[in-house]
């Protein structure tokens, strides 16, 4: 494809010698014109011309295109590096989430829009950052990939939102990596609470077009404490769903689930206290 081309052109040619091309091309143009002033030949240069201009402007917009993602694939590189030396240098977690509540809103073709409200508290001297992240269950085109989008704000005490918060993201593997720049950051003993909206393209299409089991799920790490979770997920009307509790065996996991209905909409929640760490925890439905 064209914008395929465009990168491969551009990681062996520079700039300078994109724009020398396109110079050469407008300079050969115009001696045609020179030399062979026919109505014909004028209109065939005009037209080259103007072909060579606006692939000139493409190839320099795609260059700078190239260095932005490559400025922050560093960036997210350096950040998840610095994210794992805090993590071993201290028993204790980066944050703590006192309150993790979070809703995914599932459209009949599988389109999801999902909420997280955090209330986090910062175990250590200073917090700068949170890192969150979240996968597909099936292997999603690049394309649709490329239409999540996710916003991040701080949630006052009058529940107003504050302004948007600096997000790096990138992918490790089939994972979304997210570092959310807390605004103001903090100190020990200090919370916060914060939102984090996400849109996600196609998301639970296997679940909604071909019926197959779907989990929502959470686990804690060495870095990231949750005391509290409560995660509810919404099918879309005259839609309803089995389901069955994951982890709910597992060692010192209290967990409960429940269903409820609003508005013709079935709304699958469960509940858990202190997850304990590196355990999956969570629900799974599959539509009846």
């Amino acid at each position: 494809m064209f914008d395929e081309w465009l990168d491969d052109y551009l990681r062996d040619h520079k700039p300078s010698v994109v724009l020398k091309t396109v110079v050469g091309l407008v300079a050969f143009a115009s001696l045609l014109v020179a030399l062979f002033g026919s109505q014909t030949i004028r209109t065939w240069a005009f037209v080259a011309v103007a072909f060579c201009l606006m692939s000139g402007i493409l190839l320099l917009l795609a260059d700078r295109h190239g260095i932005r993602q490559e400025r922050d694939t560093y960036l997210q590189q350096r950040l998840n590096w610095y994210y794992d030396v805090l993590s071993k240098l201290s028993p204790e977690p980066l944050i703590a989430v006192d309150n993790w509540e979070q809703t995914v809103e599932i459209m009949p073709n599988g389109d999801t829009h999902e909420v997280q409200i955090l209330d986090a508290v910062a175990p250590r001297e200073v917090i700068f950052f949170a890192r969150l992240t979240a996968k597909s269950r099936w292997k999603q085109s690049k394309r649709q990939l490329r239409k999540i989008t996710m916003t991040a704000r701080r949630v006052n005490a009058d529940d107003s939102l504050g302004p948007l918060w600096n997000i790096m993201s990138s992918w490790e593997g089939d994972k979304l990596v997210a570092h959310l720049d807390l605004d103001p950051v903090l100190r020990r003993g200090e919370t916060i609470r914060f939102r984090v909206e996400r849109t996600w393209p196609a998301k639970c299409r296997p679940m909604m077009r071909d019926n197959k089991a779907e989990e929502f799920l959470l686990r804690t790490t060495n870095a990231l404490e949750i005391r509290y979770a409560k995660y509810s997920v919404i099918l879309p009307k005259n839609f309803e769903a089995a389901y069955e509790l994951i982890g709910e065996g597992e060692p010192d996991v209290q967990l409960l689930g429940d269903v409820t209905e609003q508005d013709g909409r079935k709304i699958y929640t469960w509940y858990a206290d202190k997850v304990p760490t590196n355990t999956w925890i969570g629900i799974r439905l599959q539509l009846r």
